[in-house]
């Protein structure tokens, strides 16, 4: 993650633009709960504010989450899919902008990790990807055959993961994508 890191230019994030590199890294390597929760809080207040806008950075945050789900710790992993989550929360539904449409991007790039983990993760884990997979959907429409199918078979694990599908289906099917798979 280094490197994905090293790629973006942190000088034009706002608030914490030069502490946000260091706690992605260190956020990905936690084992301690309570700092895996302080540094997604330090994270989401300075690149995705409650009640404000995105602002400048949040693709470069998010391409180094999304690459941080590799190597995360069982203790950030599902810190780093609510965030992610949080970020996707932030483009739905807003005005089309360059960096709406270049963190679509970079949360629908995550695709691949969130079908393993789904597959392979707890079951908090495994709620987040669900949501996360429908999003993938509704930012890439290609994505939809193979989130139905990854879907379909979570929804075989149980009842609640069942429940959380059928409605995740229903949203996607009133967004007119066929889920029917």
């Amino acid at each position: 993650m280094e490197w994905e890191i090293g790629r973006h230019d942190w000088t034009k994030v706002g608030q914490g633009k030069n502490l946000l590199p260091g706690w992605i890294v260190e956020l990905v390597a936690t084992g301690d709960s309570e700092r895996a929760n302080q540094l997604l809080s330090l994270i989401e207040s300075a690149v995705v504010p409650v009640n404000g806008p995105m602002v400048a950075g949040a693709d470069a945050a998010v391409s180094c989450l999304v690459q941080g789900l590799w190597s995360a710790t069982s203790v950030s992993r599902c810190e780093l899919l609510y965030l992610l989550f949080q970020f996707a929360g932030g483009v739905v539904d807003v005005p089309e902008s360059d960096l709406v449409r270049n963190v679509q991007r970079e949360l629908s790039l995550g695709f691949p990790a969130y079908s393993e983990i789904a597959e392979t993760g707890n079951s908090e884990e495994r709620f987040q990807c669900i949501d996360l997979l429908s999003l993938c959907v509704r930012f890439n429409g290609q994505l939809a055959v193979r989130a139905t199918w990854i879907m379909c078979r979570i929804a075989e694990l149980g009842e609640k993961e069942s429940s959380a599908v059928s409605a995740e289906f229903a949203d996607l099917e009133n967004d007119g994508y066929n889920t029917s798979g």
